[in-house]
């Protein structure tokens, strides 16, 4: 048995000019380069996340998507 899951991997860079990554489980099948150009602008403009008094996400980076396929091939329990 296989099962496929999909992940959004947004990437900025932060106050300290270090990048840092934003995964987003199972995106919408539509998800494109518009979109997450997009998401990744509000969450800049909202401003919502700092640490230790860092800014979070500062400038767009990069964006992809990571699909990734399981598939069992043994399982010992009943």
């Amino acid at each position: 048995m296989s099962e496929t899951k999909v992940v959004a991997k947004l990437s900025f860079i932060d106050g300290e000019n270090k990048k840092k990554s934003l995964s987003i489980n199972n995106p919408v099948p539509e998800f494109n380069q518009e979109m997450a150009q997009q998401a990744m602008e509000d969450i800049i403009q909202a401003d919502a996340f700092e640490v230790e008094g860092v800014a979070k996400y500062v400038k767009k980076d990069s964006a992809e998507l990571i699909e990734t396929t399981r598939t069992s091939i043994f399982d010992a329990k009943p």
